[in-house]
């Protein structure tokens, strides 16, 4: 009934240029609110990573409070970095209370901005009532969501905007459907390239190092003499050495293939502003047991650096979020 009387027309208010200030952005929300306008209440927002989802996501629900036309938002993100992450892009912007959504809000009712993901809404979205949220944004919404949690997104009566990275050509029809839209045409596309175009984004290049292990496995019939003395003195029967080459680090560590490719990354990456250290780099290990050897074949190569210079983050450690941090 307050909105009812008291909302003005989307089409008088404009987003706050310290929040977007980007053409494509301001584009986005106009076309967002240009549906709202007639009546529509799903709209998807297409936009390559790195160009602000999140700064659009922040700046609609401030117009859109400003308009009167919402009170309580929910915004949805699949991994619980990514909620922490928006939590301080809300808090940067607006001075709304929020809140993380856990087991223990399904009792809270006196916030603004409720974060949360999938999984965590999803256990406990049936102690809100339908009408509860204005508006539900739902990032990385082109994944499992159609299936896995459609009903929840059924279940809340409310204006619904999906956000992905993801190029039009890989979103699953459903996710259009969803959001009612028609197949691969999004409320607002900004795809990877024209970012690239109009200077926002950089191009990525991709560098290819490997080495003959890598590349051609562990033959029995390719070890040399020494090499398979060298294996029966350790103990080992040289015949069992026959791996191809999706094997290695699968199924064998091989110490030398990882001295060449932590060495590698320091001499040739890319280099911080002092050109003295590499710039932050990410090494995906294979599994939790080769990130482990990865670490210790960097500290003996690089005592210097007193083993703190490499870390291994991932879910064994309980504190991988703040190693992130």
């Amino acid at each position: 009934i307050y909105k009812r009387e008291n909302r003005i027309s989307l089409d008088t208010v404009s987003p706050k240029p310290e929040i977007v200030d980007r053409i494509y952005q301001i584009e986005a929300i106009k076309r967002l609110t240009e549906k709202f306008s007639t009546s529509r209440r799903k709209g998807l927002l297409v936009q390559a990573t790195g160009t602000g989802k999140t700064r659009v996501a922040i700046a609609l629900t401030d117009l859109l409070n400003r308009a009167s036309w919402v009170k309580r938002v929910l915004f949805l993100c699949d991994r619980k970095e990514l909620r922490k992450q928006a939590k301080n892009a809300y808090s940067d912007f607006l001075s709304e209370p929020m809140t993380v959504v856990s087991a223990g809000t399904a009792k809270d009712r006196d916030k603004r901005i409720y974060l949360a993901t999938y999984p965590a809404m999803n256990r406990i979205y049936q102690s809100f009532d339908v009408g509860f949220f204005d508006l539900t944004i739902a990032d990385e919404s082109h994944r499992s969501i159609y299936n896995r949690y459609r009903d929840m997104f059924r279940y809340f009566d409310c204006l619904q905007v999906g956000l992905t990275a993801t190029p039009v050509d890989f979103i699953s029809r459903n996710t259009f459907k969803m959001f009612d839209c028609k197949d691969r045409t999004p409320t607002a596309y900004y795809p990877l390239d024209q970012a690239v175009e109009e200077g926002f984004l950089v191009p990525y290049e991709v560098y290819t190092h490997t080495t003959r292990f890598l590349r051609e496995g562990i033959k029995y019939k390719d070890l040399t003499d020494e090499q398979k003395r060298q294996l029966e003195e350790d103990g080992e029967d040289p015949t069992d050495f026959d791996y191809e080459n999706h094997q290695i680090d699968k199924q064998i560590f091989n110490r030398d293939t990882n001295r060449v490719i932590i060495r590698n990354l320091m001499e040739n990456g890319i280099r911080d502003e002092t050109d003295q250290y590499p710039g932050k780099s990410i090494i995906f290990a294979r599994n939790h047991s080769h990130a482990v050897l990865l670490a210790e074949v960097f500290n003996e190569l690089f005592p210097q650096y007193g083993g703190k210079f490499c870390r291994v983050i991932d879910n064994y450690d309980p504190r991988a979020e703040q190693l992130i941090d």
